[in-house]
């Protein structure tokens, strides 16, 4: 059994390095606003991280 804690977009960047895929979808908003505001979402990291 292999278990590993990792932030979700980190396995996200890792596969599209990987795969190269045309087009990923990710759910944007499955947080509140103040959610949110304090932590940012996977779709947030991603961006900043590819921008």
């Amino acid at each position: 059994v292999l278990f590993r804690v990792v932030k979700p977009y980190d396995i996200i960047l890792e596969l599209e390095n990987e795969l190269k895929p045309q087009l990923i979808f990710m759910a944007a908003y499955s947080h509140s606003n103040q959610h949110r505001l304090l932590s940012g979402c996977n779709t947030d990291h991603l961006f900043h991280l590819v921008a």
